[in-house]
């Protein structure tokens, strides 16, 4: 970083000779700003005139303090800033067009060396504008509507400098400018996280791959900013001189297409381009009646226009850039039918055909990016009947993913968007914020401004921890819940496997989320790249803590107490009793459920097996205890009479905390039991000795000790009992309704190849026994707990190896 130098360096003049023979003039009033404010407040390190489409553009370089840059948010920036003058009233974008042009060419410095602008002010992302209409702000604003892309302009009028005889008054009335405007909850991208925040390393990589002539993806969950760094990419790319072409494929102009006009309209957005270049240069219109489109050569034709364009317009290589990828996708039930693939369609297969066959055989045409929430576009390996997805990389080759913002990040841009709003945030709300939202900007920045608005209303000196605290429960349910939504809708629309493996995750349910896992691992591959997920010893667990929440909340419970037709007041306040009352049993205390929390960690070695995760043991008896239902009476403004009233999220919430402890309660009460009837079996076994024995209807075979089989009655009465147990399990799979048709049956067919293995008593093959009961455990581990108890029992008089292989599975962890 520069010294904080103020003035102008030795012999830099705002009216001078250029080596050329060409005069430069500043007007009076342009070297009257320069000296009185920008010599005041920073080094200004080069002054300059350059004529651009007729037009003349004076402008300075300044290397500001440390304050200044505080001031203008210019932290981040390159140590130099372009300070540009525009003498014309009017406003259009011809200016940013000239910045454009200022970046990507040279200078001649005072001994005629040439020197490059970019290497002294970077790719300008922002720049300060100091203009003669005095409308200047509200004009960048109208600007910025029509160009959402466009570099960040700080905006002053000529009259700023004049009318105010102090700098701290310019500063007011830039700061005024931004009073009452929650910049936090601003949608314009002067707030968005590229401008405020840098992605610059996604930025050069995505450019890096292109420039070496490879396709790549941009991948993460929804409002974490890939928008803004492929925006950000294609101002890189087109300061440097070259083409991109954005496409937002959630839009019906995109996904209504057929893939042959698809292909048509990026052809015909390409000779636009093409024909502005030549309205620019002088050159004659292009004729486009040549370039012919139809279903059978739209490939051909948009290849000649490629060749044609790159040629005439010196151009390297164009690069398309698909955002919302996930619109178009092959096999998405929620696409349109003729890009998901339905009824043998194959718009996805003959598009990319045909744009990875010009990629490929000419890569100095094209070059394409697709950006969306999940990269399953590229891990498709085949299509329709089998045919080969003509992108398919696995996923992993040139695909990046848009990761949370770290701490520092995170503290960066809230600091930077509070400093401009002049608000005050204590240091620990930036590592609790970072924690609350998981780095995720969007929730990040909704938290802030629903904070910033109560801190107004409040009128308290600072935004800290106690505060936050206080206002959390009304901050998620006013503003986070419904930016929840958004964010993770897509994927329990259209990625229902990781959406359900976040809600397992959310609830604490470790066994049915090891078995998703286990049947395709690259899904949890996802989750941590979205960085909704992270391992936490030998455990996954949720980053994001209000994500977590409104999972929990928005899960169907699963009902340990029968509601019937009883009030939803009812039904929580039976669920609250009824719960607390069996902690009583096992706990021997009768304290509320924040007691019964504090006593099972106090013992946690004798139960840690049960309830295992203690931040879950946390969370879940936390919302248990803060149940209340005067804090859900509200009262009838017609009637004036109070009643129960609560959000349907909160009702669930509770019930689930609810079921997740009675669930480990009667586990350990089970376990329990288990003992007792162990211990109670050794008494017993005691009498009973080794051999063949006969007596009152009883058969006992074999060493009881080492496992004896007790079967009541004679052989048929075996037969029977165990055929029951078989035709139980299979009616026990046909009522899951979590489980699909082809599930069950698969279920079924495993249960059979154990009906028949069995069956082969003491000759039973061990390995292949053991494997399909794995595998029913793994793929439905409620049934393989009812079904693997019956194994053991000896009333069920199934063979001693039979029963020793059971018992191993059932004490298994997988």
């Amino acid at each position: 970083m520069f010294e904080d130098n103020m003035g102008r360096v030795p012999n830099l003049e705002y009216r001078y000779t250029k080596i050329d023979g060409k005069k430069v003039y500043f007007l009076d009033e342009e070297i009257k700003i320069c000296v009185s404010f920008f010599e005041k407040e920073a080094l200004v390190t080069f002054a300059r005139e350059d004529v651009f489409k007729q037009i003349p553009y004076p402008y300075i370089f300044i290397r500001a303090t440390s304050e200044f840059r505080k001031k203008l948010l210019l932290e981040f920036e390159p140590d130099e800033t372009l300070v540009l003058f525009l003498r014309q009233d009017e406003i259009n974008d011809r200016f940013l067009d000239f910045v454009d042009n200022l970046v990507s060419s040279s200078y001649l410095d005072e001994v005629g060396n040439r020197q490059v602008f970019r290497n002294r002010i970077g790719q300008v992302r922002k720049f300060i504008l100091v203009s003669k209409n005095p409308k200047i702000v509200s004009e960048i604003e109208i600007l910025r509507m029509k160009k959402p892309d466009m570099r960040v302009v700080i905006p002053f009028s000529y009259d700023d400098f004049f009318k105010e005889t102090q700098q701290k008054n310019i500063w007011q009335k830039f700061h005024s400018r931004f009073n009452g405007v929650d910049l936090f909850g601003y949608s314009d991208a002067l707030i968005n996280d590229w401008d405020f925040v840098g992605r610059q390393a996604e930025v050069d990589n995505l450019y890096d791959i292109y420039d070496a002539g490879k396709n790549s993806g941009l991948f993460g969950l929804r409002k974490i900013g890939k928008t803004s760094v492929l925006y950000a990419l294609m101002r890189r790319i087109r300061v440097n001189g070259r083409y991109a072409f954005y496409f937002d494929c959630s839009t019906t102009t995109i996904y209504k297409k057929r893939w042959f006009e698809l292909i048509q309209y990026i052809g015909e957005k390409i000779l636009d381009e093409w024909q502005s270049y030549h309205d620019s240069t002088g050159k004659p219109k292009i004729n486009r009646t040549k370039y012919k489109f139809d279903e059978k050569t739209c490939g051909d034709t948009l290849r000649e226009i490629l060749k044609d364009a790159t040629s005439s317009m010196n151009e390297k290589r164009f690069l398309l850039i698909f955002d919302e990828i996930d619109k178009i996708t092959y096999g998405l039930k929620n696409t349109q039918s003729h890009w998901r693939g339905d009824n043998g369609e194959r718009d996805f297969l003959e598009f990319w055909q045909a744009l990875r066959s010009i990629s490929q055989h000419h890569p100095d045409l094209l070059g394409f990016i697709v950006a969306g929430i999940n990269p399953r576009i590229l891990e498709i390996q085949f299509l329709n009947d089998g045919e080969d997805n003509p992108i398919f990389t696995g996923g992993g080759m040139n695909s990046l993913y848009l990761p949370p913002f770290s701490l520092s990040e995170v503290k960066e841009m809230i600091s930077r968007i509070a400093m401009l709003m002049g608000v005050h945030f204590s240091e620990e709300m930036y590592s609790l914020l970072a924690t609350e939202y998981g780095g995720h900007p969007f929730l990040t920045r909704k938290a802030c401004s629903y904070l910033v608005r109560e801190y107004k209303k409040q009128g308290i000196s600072a935004i800290n921890d106690i505060f936050f605290r206080d206002i959390k429960n009304n901050l998620t349910v006013e503003e986070i819940l419904k930016n929840i939504v958004y964010i993770i809708e897509t994927l329990q629309r259209d990625y229902e496997d990781e959406y359900k493996m976040l809600e397992l995750l959310a609830k604490g349910d470790h066994d049915n989320f090891r078995r998703i896992l286990s049947e395709d691992p690259v899904k949890i591959i996802h989750l941590q790249n979205y960085g909704l997920t992270k391992v936490n010893g030998d455990k996954f667990q949720i980053t994001i803590p209000s994500i977590k929440e409104y999972l929990i909340s928005h899960s169907t419970p699963d009902y340990s107490f029968p509601v019937g037709g009883k009030s939803k007041r009812e039904t929580i306040e039976s669920h609250y009793k009824g719960v607390l009352s069996e902690l009583y049993k096992i706990t021997n205390n009768n304290g509320d459920y924040n007691e019964q929390r504090k006593i099972i960690l106090s013992r946690w070695s004798e139960f840690s097996s049960i309830f295992g995760d203690k931040e879950f043991l946390n969370m879940y008896f936390d919302i248990c205890n803060r149940y209340n239902s005067d804090n859900h009476i509200k009262t009838d403004k017609i009637l004036n009479k109070p009643y129960f009233d609560i959000l349907e999220e909160e009702y669930k919430k509770y019930l689930m905390a609810f079921d997740w402890i009675r669930e480990r309660i009667d586990v350990y009460v089970n376990l329990q039991n288990e003992s007792v009837d162990k211990s109670n079996k050794e008494e017993t076994q005691q009498f009973i000795f080794k051999g063949d024995y006969i007596a009152g209807g009883v058969k006992i075979t074999g060493d009881v000790k080492d496992g004896a089989i007790v079967s009541i009655g004679d052989e048929n009465k075996i037969q029977s009992i165990q055929s029951e147990i078989f035709e139980k399990t299979f009616r026990e799979v046909d009522k899951q309704t979590n489980l699909s048709s082809d599930k069950k049956e698969e279920i079924k067919q495993k249960i059979t190849a154990v009906k028949d293995a069995i069956s082969d008593g003491d000759e039973v093959n061990e390995s292949f026994l053991e494997t399909r009961l794995k595998n029913i455990k793994n793929m439905a581990p409620e049934i393989a707990d009812v079904f693997l108890a019956s194994l053991i029992s000896p009333a069920s008089g199934f063979a001693m190896v039979v029963q020793k292989i059971a018992r191993r599975v059932k004490e298994s962890s997988s």
